[in-house]
């Protein structure tokens, strides 16, 4: 058995503008080479704050998505090293609804 270091993700959600979005859904997803489909999520706090420890080392798409009022256009990659910090700021575009 192989022993490594997990990583962890730290950093934001903001608006298009920048302002902090509480309460935003954040994950993480990654399609590992033994084909297992990896992901980990968390909320972020009332500053827009989040945190995902133990992260696997790989390299991730992130979103986050608040309920009916934001969406992530895009997927943002990050790469997560064992026993490192990698940062991100995750921001959501004003989505359109069609009623």
């Amino acid at each position: 058995m192989i022993a490594f270091d997990k990583g962890e993700i730290e950093g934001a959600v903001v608006s298009a503008s920048g302002a902090p979005v509480p309460r935003a859904s954040v994950m993480i997803a990654r399609k590992s080479p033994d084909s297992c489909d990896c992901t980990k999520g968390t909320t972020a706090d009332e500053l827009g704050r989040f945190r995902i420890p133990d992260v696997v080392p790989g390299d991730y798409d992130a979103f986050a998505a608040r309920p009916e009022d934001w969406s992530l256009e895009n997927p943002a990659k990050v790469m997560v090293r064992g026993g490192e910090k990698a940062t991100l700021t995750l921001q959501l575009q004003s989505s359109v609804r069609l009623e």
